[in-house]
């Protein structure tokens, strides 16, 4: 109970002394003095007209109210995921994936010329678009390589340019 309805009830009730009454009154509205007269009556009418019900195991229940009562309350639950943490994970991370880029990915190289590759590709084309031709050519004029996709049958007058 708060210290405010501990305050009002003992008030009602006529518990406080005089002094802490008055004081209390000043604080309060026309409807509470109303009410503090008539509460006597009201109270009186509650426990004359209320009828006990009877608890099929009453021990069990008092003390699973008693239990409650005496448990101390639980602690919030706070989430170990903060604000700040996520900033701090997502400044690690982007730390993690600069330092794997510069240590995976290649430096910037110079471009080689085509004598560097052992083979070129070289341009090829087929006159029937379900064909598709690839050729390679090996430096230095030693041969070349043509690879066709999809060839399926392919008639004699047929021609790869």
């Amino acid at each position: 109970m708060k210290k405010t309805e501990r305050q009002y009830n003992e008030w009602l009730d006529g518990a406080m002394s005089p002094t802490d009454s008055e004081k209390y009154e000043r604080k309060l509205g026309p409807s509470d003095h109303r009410l503090r007269h008539i509460w006597p009556e009201i109270r009186e009418a509650l426990r004359d007209h209320s009828k006990q019900i009877a608890l099929a195991h009453p021990d069990f229940v008092n003390a699973r109210v008693l239990d409650k009562i005496q448990r101390p309350p639980h602690p919030r639950h706070t989430s170990r995921i903060s604000l700040p943490r996520l900033a701090w994970l997502g400044t690690l991370l982007l730390c993690l994936f600069a330092g794997g880029a510069v240590l995976f990915l290649p430096p910037n190289t110079p471009s080689r010329s085509a004598a560097d590759f052992m083979s070129q590709v070289i341009s090829a084309r087929s006159a029937n678009p379900e064909i598709s031709a690839y050729s390679f050519q090996i430096p230095h004029g030693r041969g070349s390589v043509i690879w066709l996709d999809n060839p399926g049958y392919i008639p004699a007058d047929e021609q790869v340019q």
